[in-house]
């Protein structure tokens, strides 16, 4: 079996191709983070009236609850999806400072364990640089030691100790559950790319096509174009089949290198191609230039020709994209009937 992660182990690598899964993933963190936030301070916040220990804590509470309501704005509102991560950030902050407030504060005579939850938990609850976690980690770690040694000195080295222990094991479990999430997102994605890839010619597939056209909106696709392999079962008999496969991969390169149009392997030796707010004129000198492009390639055991059909609606209304395809493969066969190599546009 091929491991997928041969050359791409490193959280660098594996983060830049699964970005959107990150963010979608560190997105709905905030979301949960900010409501078992307020949620946390509005325990306490009932609790006063049965409480005199909770009364001095009232207005750090309240200020506390309305930080992360804050928050949960950047959750809700797409425009302010991009601060997903500061605003993660922000809010371990948040919960850092309150814990540090309650050591060195509220109860200097007492350990710091809510630290030490702190510091264990979060590096496992966002995806993000390893490094940048640690050093977030290490900074209120060293801040609550310095501050323990000043004003808390009896404790200052069981609390260094347990939040530093916590810590190392926070950021390790961190790093390894982050490296599994990245990896799973990874498969996912070769999985969706294999189930949309034409493995031969290293193009979209059929099933992609049509999924493409379920979701494209009427604007979006201005014209199609249908391309046939001349004489490719002459071909494919004269040659054999592995001369037959080069020249499809040969075929395949030459369409992925288009710009304009976007190809799919339509079945057997057909392709479809869809282009996007092109104008008829440019649409019509793609398709050209890539019949010439082919005729003169050196791909396969001999030159391969191509017939090319299309239809073209520009910002006239359309017709259904069953329509329009139908329109380029009548196109294609009116290309061979003139002789091949050649195109027609409905």
């Amino acid at each position: 079996m091929v491991d997928p992660f041969k050359d791409k182990r490193d959280y660098r690598s594996l983060a830049v191709l699964n970005g959107e899964a990150i963010e979608a993933y560190n997105q709905n963190m905030l979301t949960l983070l900010t409501a078992i936030g307020a949620l946390m301070m509005l325990i306490p916040v009932v609790a006063v009236p049965f409480s005199r220990t909770k009364v001095p804590l009232l207005p750090i509470y309240i200020v506390v609850v309305l930080c992360f309501s804050s928050l949960a704005l950047i959750s809700k509102v797409s425009a302010l999806r991009r601060f997903t991560l500061p605003a993660l950030y922000v809010g371990f902050s948040i919960f850092f400072v309150f814990a540090i407030y309650l050591s060195i504060v509220h109860t200097p005579t007492m350990r710091a364990t809510i630290l030490i939850g702190v510091v264990s938990l979060s590096p496992l609850a966002f995806i993000d640089r390893p490094l940048r976690v640690n050093l977030f980690v290490a900074f209120w770690v060293v801040l609550h030691t310095v501050l323990a040694a000043i004003f808390k000195p009896q404790y200052a080295l069981d609390d260094a100790i347990n939040a530093l222990g916590f810590a190392i094991l926070g950021c390790f479990f961190g790093r390894h559950t982050t490296m599994i999430r990245l990896q799973s997102y990874e498969i996912q994605r070769l999985l969706t790319i294999e189930g949309q890839t034409d493995a031969l010619t290293g193009l979209y597939n059929r099933r992609k096509l049509f999924e493409t056209l379920d979701t494209a909106k009427p604007a979006d696709i201005t014209g199609i174009l249908m391309i046939d392999i001349d004489h490719f079962k002459e071909y494919n008999e004269r040659h054999g089949h592995l001369a037959a496969d080069d020249a499809m991969k040969g075929l395949g390169e030459i369409l992925l290198r288009e710009q304009k149009i976007t190809f799919y392997r339509y079945g057997g030796e057909e392709f479809v191609g869809l282009a996007h707010t092109i104008d008829r004129e440019a649409f019509i000198e793609c398709a050209e230039a890539l019949r010439q492009s082919v005729e003169n390639a050196a791909i396969g055991a001999a030159a391969i020709t191509i017939s090319i059909g299309g239809a073209y609606h520009g910002d006239e209304e359309s017709p259904s994209y069953e329509a329009m395809i139908e329109q380029a493969d009548k196109a294609v066969f009116k290309a061979k009937q003139q002789g091949r190599n050649r195109v027609v546009i409905a």
